[in-house]
């Protein structure tokens, strides 16, 4: 195999630099070897030391990156083109109206119930500083390209030859591709910020995942995995906390995995202690929820919260026919139009109460 289609791993540095030297390096004896053996010497090194240098500074890979970045916009924007894009449910238009103040009669406000509340002041404050703008679909499919421009960064560490040029790199660049649409096109086209804090938290515990059996740690890829598990809370909690207790598991399983040769209680505290690699992301995480919690401490926005939940309870799941089962909904005070509206999300009559909702989500 051609040393450029070799898999770069953390010590691929000092054998390539071995390689350039055994087939840079003048024959001994030759004429080009007195004058120009020393001169090639000292370029090899320097171009090692640049390459270092690159390594440690985060410059590395530029090309990598610039590859990355293509087909994550080339993705998006034939997404944007090739589909209707919408939203998924009529919630979302009102979240958009909330933040940009059309909802309030004017006035900005972060106050959406599942997204962190930290996310939406911060979303709402844009409406604010340039208004006219959808601020919230914005927000939406960034965070959704972003995901997709971390799979693809990793996907080409993982399939790449060492050449980024295009004629080298076509199969990995047509496996980004195919990744790409069958994994993002659905959240590209309908976004919505459930799908954004999935796949924020998939794409860091897919770059996790990948690492799985290094023994060193790149620092920027945890950085930017802490940062992907952080967005992925602050836009849908529930979801954020699932992404994490599974990024969790993959640090056991490696820690587990690279302990082998240890007893099992060795093991056990080795797995134990690489848990302390999650103790940024929750330290972050844990000042958001604090900040969300604060937001919404009033009584009014805890009955709210309580009605809020109750109605998605029971819009999630499949209730049965008024005429399957009428006595139930004659206990709650519906009748059989009203049963109908709120089937399509009609829920400001007053017998849609918290009290009837969870009623029937019991039932």
């Amino acid at each position: 195999m051609h040393p450029s289609h070799t898999l770069k791993t953390p010590w691929s540095g000092v054998g390539s630099l071995i390689s350039c030297v055994t087939r840079m390096q003048p024959r001994s004896g030759s004429p080009l070897s007195a004058r120009a053996g020393p001169r090639m010497a000292s370029s090899v090194v320097a171009n090692s030391r640049a390459r270092s240098y690159r390594r440690i500074f985060g410059v590395r890979d530029s090309r990598r990156v610039a590859c990355a970045i293509g087909l994550s916009l080339l993705t998006a924007c034939a997404c944007n083109l090739l589909s209707d894009v919408r939203f998924h449910a009529n919630d979302d238009s009102v979240i958009q109206a909330i933040l940009s103040g059309d909802y309030t009669g004017g006035t900005t406000d972060g106050h959406v119930l599942f997204v962190n509340y930290t996310l939406s002041w911060a979303v709402s404050r844009l409406f604010v500083l340039m208004p006219g703008h959808v601020w919230r679909t914005m927000a939406l499919y960034a965070s959704i390209t972003v995901a997709l421009f971390w799979c693809n960064y990793v996907l080409l560490g993982v399939v790449r030859p060492s050449g980024y040029s295009v004629g080298e790199s076509w199969l990995p660049v047509a496996v980004c591709l195919v990744v790409d649409f069958g994994l993002f096109a659905l959240p590209l086209a309908s976004p919505t910020f459930t799908f954004s804090s999935c796949f924020l938290g998939g794409a860091a515990v897919f770059s996790r995942a990948v690492r799985f059996g290094r023994h060193s740690a790149d620092r920027r890829e945890a950085l930017a995995e802490t940062m992907l598990l952080l967005c992925s809370f602050c836009f849908r909690m529930n979801s954020g906390i699932v992404s994490i207790g599974i990024y969790a598991l993959v640090l056991l399983a490696d820690a587990w995995e690279q302990s082998n040769n240890l007893p099992a209680a060795e093991r056990i505290r080795v797995a134990g202690g690489s848990l302390r690699a999650l103790a940024p992301v929750m330290a972050l995480c844990f000042f958001c929820w604090l900040l969300h919690r604060h937001a919404y401490s009033s009584p009014a926005w805890q009955a709210c919260q309580s009605i809020s939940k109750a109605r998605a309870a029971y819009v999630d799941y499949r209730h049965s026919a008024y005429a399957d089962n009428q006595e139930l909904y004659r206990a709650v005070g519906w009748s059989s139009p009203l049963k109908q509206l709120v089937s399509n999300w009609f829920f400001t009559d007053p017998p849609c109460d918290t009290r009837s909702l969870c009623i029937h989500n019991r039932a």
